[in-house]
């Protein structure tokens, strides 16, 4: 049963250390959203009125019609065996992981309550901005140091095209529109609102140097040629400093998280790490708790954008789950478990992130008919719109409108595996039949479209065509880590895992405290 219960006070730890600058290619990850705790039978009460408890919108919670079969016809077998998903590729870097501790430390890690022992942690670019076509780079200037010529700064408004700003700048339009032309200048047609663009004048008042802010970490750098431009970009230092952080949820997720000083896009990062073992639309209760190893990425003491996460644990329903991220010898980047097995699975464990269920597998009253009928999937509440994932790598059998189940599709995953995706408001783009998806591709978007008398979606587990319980059915796992990469994982991991096991230990204490208060 979902609930909203009142916030328990305690203190979130963040701590940071210094690191040295590294170059990288980077974007800023997209929000989080926030899953629901359910309250557990023998919690300990409620202490701190929580303010602006942010839940998810209450829907319909009235299912549709699932007991209508697929339409009958013959099944063609596309893929012999189940494919996995490769784990994508990226470019190392080395930074140090910090101890857990309340003020800024230096670089050392506690492998322990005591004891600290300093580290060198392998840590992988955690930003994506794409590399342009362009070549490598001259140093931004500065326009105290531009003389005796001079420099006009543009800051771009609405309807500022590069023509005007040209014009603007008593430059030949000419210019413009032949710099327009260059596909490694392509970020000049697309000028942002509130970015900022200089130009550099020398004594003569010739142009010398174009300046645009493509982004807080990269500088699109044009200098004029004989006619032609030389295009450049330059990618700003950034440092790295992590942090650390702990918390218990006591209505949502999101809300720990804010609460413990985490970033929404941080939080992000972390249900994508446990989405394989925790089903984040009902596993999570009341006074689970979260430890986390994260990074922030910096610019001149600007944050610009948030790192990766180096290590994390999740307590939920007794069970604890220690990930550790490591890159191996031939850079792929995933994240394991202490004894290398991998925390990946052939399938994801629901199709909707943070979701909630509005009906489960098996016998229920059928809300139009008002008979009791077995439902053969489980139904996931969502707003309209929502994207709907592919739970595993797979080829589209089915695609379209599908009696009672609306907008559905149906995937093949190699040889016995097949799921249902069923009334979507619409596909999403290119999901037609015999074309290959990827895990967590999205295939549609939540809606009501057939039998349904509410937004959500309805998905189905098929084995060997036989319907199973997508909650329960156990998931095909991957393979775990290499026998020859254990030593350098060890390693890596051993003071990751100390930092994680303090952490857990302040936070014990921490309910503790709070359990010996509510007593008095």
């Amino acid at each position: 049963m979902l609930c909203a219960l009142s916030i328990w006070t305690f203190t979130p730890v963040s701590e940071e250390a210094n690191y040295k600058p590294v170059q990288v290619k980077n974007t800023i990850p997209k929000n989080a959203l926030e899953s629901t705790a359910r309250s557990t039978p023998g919690a300990p009460p409620e202490q701190t009125a929580a303010e602006n408890v942010a839940l998810p919108a209450s829907l319909d919670d009235q299912p549709d019609l699932q007991t209508i079969e697929p339409d009958s016809g013959k099944i063609v077998e596309i893929a012999n065996t189940l494919s996995e998903p490769e784990p994508a590729k990226t470019e190392s870097i080395r930074s140090p992981v910090p101890a857990s501790k309340n003020t800024p430390l230096p670089l050392e890690v506690f492998a322990g309550p005591a004891d600290p022992v300093t580290v060198d942690q392998a840590a992988s670019n955690p930003l994506d901005i794409p590399a342009e076509a362009v070549v490598s780079l001259p140093t931004p200037r500065s326009e105290d140091s531009v003389e005796p010529g001079r420099v006009e700064t543009f800051s771009i408004k609405s309807g500022d095209t590069l023509t005007r700003i040209f014009s603007n700048a008593k430059l030949p339009i000419s210019q413009a529109i032949k710099l327009s032309r260059n596909k490694a200048a392509n970020q000049l047609n697309r000028l942002s609102i509130g970015k900022s663009l200089r130009i550099y004048f020398d004594e003569n008042s010739q142009w010398e140097t174009l300046e645009y802010d493509t982004d807080k970490l990269n500088t699109l750098i044009v200098s004029p040629d004989k006619g032609e431009f030389i295009i450049t970009r330059h990618e700003k230092q950034v440092e790295y400093r992590t942090f650390t952080a702990r918390g218990s949820i006591e209505s949502t997720l999101g809300l720990a998280t804010e609460n413990a000083g985490v970033s929404a896009g941080v939080t992000q990062k972390l249900v994508e790490i446990y989405q394989w073992e925790i089903d984040f639309a009902r596993d999570i209760r009341v006074g689970d708790t979260f430890s986390v190893v994260y990074q922030k990425a910096y610019v001149d003491d600007e944050l610009v954008a948030d790192g990766s996460i180096l290590a994390a644990s999740f307590t939920s329903r007794g069970r604890t789950i220690d990930a550790i991220r490591y890159t191996d010898s031939v850079g792929t980047t995933a994240y394991f478990q202490p004894d290398g097995s991998s925390l990946r699975r052939g399938f994801l464990r629901t199709p909707v992130k943070l979701a909630r269920i509005t009906s489960g597998f098996g016998k229920r009253k059928h809300p139009i008919q008002k008979i009791w009928k077995k439902h053969l999937g489980v139904d996931y509440g969502a707003s309209r719109g929502t994207p709907v994932f592919a739970t595993a790598d797979g080829v589209v059998q089915y695609s379209g409108k599908k009696g009672g189940y609306g907008n559905a599709v149906i995937l093949r995953h190699g040889g016995k595996y097949t799921t249902l995706y069923a009334h979507m408001s619409r596909l999403g783009k290119g999901i037609r039949s015999g074309k290959p998806v990827t895990q967590g591709q999205v295939i549609g978007y939540v809606g009501r479209s057939g039998w349904a008398t509410g937004d959500h979606l309805h998905y189905e587990f098929r084995v060997n065509g036989q319907h199973k319980d997508p909650l329960k059915v156990k998931l095909p796992k991957t393979l775990p880590l290499a026998k020859k990469e254990m030593n350098a994982f060890s390693d890596q991991a051993e003071p990751l895992l100390g930092t994680l096991t303090s952490l857990k230990a302040a936070q014990l204490a921490t309910l503790d405290t709070k359990e010996a208060r509510s007593t008095l």
